[in-house]
């Protein structure tokens, strides 16, 4: 199942990628934006690839609707794997995540993400491993890092819905479902073979578009926690850790001044936790 995409070039790469699993009984959810959806062209790969595909659009998809349409597909799906738009996933992708689940029994397994750049990236980039999701040991994992390039049990999704709240912002339904995944104790796997690439364009290769990202994701989960931990204490708490985040952003000018990059982006990240942390007013 994709997200959304406005890019009809990575959305026609993943959806390709998807159907050429070497995976039997296969059901292609595909959930794109309007912009992306080409009723044709899927039936066209339908009929190449012999594989069902489902084609469903939505002009305001988030999380909440993309896993309503992916559960209300026939014949019902005991399991859904969602990818994001422009990942791309080798062919024993689907067979290692549904490997792993059936060895640990796992309501949730999720897999790295390697990133591949349009352009050569700076040095700074490579070394900084921003933009891998990559290194976990295999097995059990206590907290999610992300839910793109995961396999979920369908129970376990409608355990959820339809209280995942979007939030009208980046990654932040996302993070609500993973948040009430870890409340309902379920089972999480990282499968470290079902790897997939994700294509990174070159306006996401500079210094602004990562502390952005990093301030609105800290925004975001800040907001998710302040939802289901609505008191005066833990509250308190989280603007005491985004506190320190702060004063260690500051301090990390100081120590190394030319890897000024990474202070920023802890104070980024402050920030984002403590605006997140104070009370909603809207």
């Amino acid at each position: 199942m994709l997200g959304p995409c406005a890019d009809v070039r990575l959305f026609h790469q993943t959806v390709e990628g998807i159907v050429d699993q070497d995976y039997r009984g296969l059901v292609v959810g595909i959930v794109p934006n309007v912009m992306a959806l080409d009723g044709q062209w899927a039936l066209d790969l339908a009929s190449q690839t012999r594989k069902i595909i489902v084609c469903r659009g939505s002009s305001e998809l988030n999380c909440n609707s993309a896993c309503a349409i992916a559960l209300d597909l026939q014949p019902e799906a005991q399991f859904i794997a969602l990818i994001n738009c422009g990942e791309r996933p080798p062919r024993k992708w689907l067979h290692s995540l549904k490997e792993v689940q059936e060895e640990f029994d796992a309501d949730v397994v999720t897999g790295p993400v390697k990133s591949m750049f349009d352009e050569p990236p700076s040095d700074w980039m490579l070394a900084s491993g921003y933009f891998d999701r990559c290194g976990m040991r295999f097995g059990p994992i206590t907290c999610l890092p992300a839910l793109d390039n995961s396999l979920i049990r369908s129970t376990t999704i409608r355990s959820c819905l339809p209280e995942i709240i979007p939030f009208h912002l980046p990654e932040a339904d996302g993070i609500d479902f993973a948040y009430q995944l870890k409340m309902l104790g379920s089972v999480a796997v990282w499968a470290n073979e079902a790897i997939v690439f994700n294509s990174v364009p070159k306006s996401r290769m500079n210094d602004e578009w990562l502390l952005e990202r990093d301030f609105l994701r800290a925004y975001a989960v800040a907001r998710v926690e302040s939802r289901y931990r609505a008191n005066r204490l833990a509250d308190a708490l989280r603007r005491v850790r985004a506190c320190g985040l702060l004063l260690a952003g500051i301090a990390a000018y100081g120590v190394a001044p030319r890897d000024s990059l990474r202070a920023r982006l802890m104070l980024a990240r402050a920030r984002g936790a403590l605006a997140g942390s104070l009370p909603n007013r809207s």
